[in-house]
């Protein structure tokens, strides 16, 4: 795998370009393009009118350039980029240091906008989050919107041991790391709304009630909760996503 950076702040901060047999990925500030390339064919993929790409509103565009040689894919990627940039570029928001217990292996849940919880407050440029013996956080912060290179440890006293993520052979100790949106359920109950009635809930989401045998138009608000896993040694990331990956407990999707 070869790793190229480019750093031009008056065009962007950094440009990370990741090429592999089959796949190139560049990181564009806070947005990931994916670039798939076959044998006479690369398509890329950028969530550019959304804070968050991973939003499942995001509007997703695929453009498709036909290849010459294989040897010209690098640089018809950094010139696909440059012109891309101005509408995949989003901030970068401030990095989050995720303190876990010694040898805390499971899910992991941040809950944020809880009203008598803590402030995030930043200490050296960073948030630290001190997850609980049973894997969760609260903060009164909402989500920072951005993008920025996290870090995650266990602790022993004041030792770290950093949890690797995303190594150079593809294997990682973090996995599923994901902002999402509670269940309309967590604030409103179906049965209290009106037929054919939206109702927009805290976290700025809408939920219409559509008939009385369960039929509902849900559209998701703002993110207030992050979730990711942490295994106990260095997996392949995209085997344990696949094959080896537990499902997400019920307490992990409360808010």
């Amino acid at each position: 795998m070869k790793r190229i950076e480019i750093s031009d702040i008056s065009i962007i901060s950094v440009i990370s370009v990741i090429c592999d047999s089959d796949l190139i990925s560049v990181i564009c500030d806070s947005n990931l393009i994916s670039v798939i390339c076959d044998s006479d064919l690369i398509s890329v993929i950028c969530d550019s009118d959304n804070q968050h790409s991973g939003n499942a509103n995001a509007t997703i565009h695929v453009i498709h350039f036909k290849m010459i040689e294989h040897k010209t894919r690098l640089l018809l990627l950094l010139f696909i980029t440059l012109l891309l940039f101005s509408s995949c570029k989003q901030p970068v928001r401030t990095p989050i240091s995720y303190e876990l217990p010694k040898g805390y292996t499971g899910w992991v849940t941040v809950r944020y906008e809880k009203k008598n919880a803590p402030a995030l407050e930043k200490e050296q440029g960073k948030y630290h989050i001190k997850i609980s013996p049973d894997g969760f956080a609260e903060t009164s912060s909402p989500v920072e919107n951005g993008w920025a290179e996290d870090e995650y440890y266990w602790m022993d006293g004041n030792n770290k041991f950093v949890l690797p993520q995303y190594t150079n052979d593809k294997t990682s100790m973090i996995h599923a790391g994901s902002y999402s949106s509670p269940s309309y359920q967590t604030f409103v109950k179906l049965d209290t709304l009106e037929i054919g009635k939206e109702v927009v809930l805290y976290d700025g989401s809408r939920v219409t009630k559509l008939d009385n045998v369960g039929g509902v138009s849900y559209k998701s608000g703002r993110f207030l909760l992050f979730r990711f896993y942490v295994s106990s040694q260095l997996e392949d990331i995209w085997d344990f996503a696949n094959k080896k990956l537990p499902a997400v407990p019920k307490e992990h999707e409360l808010w």
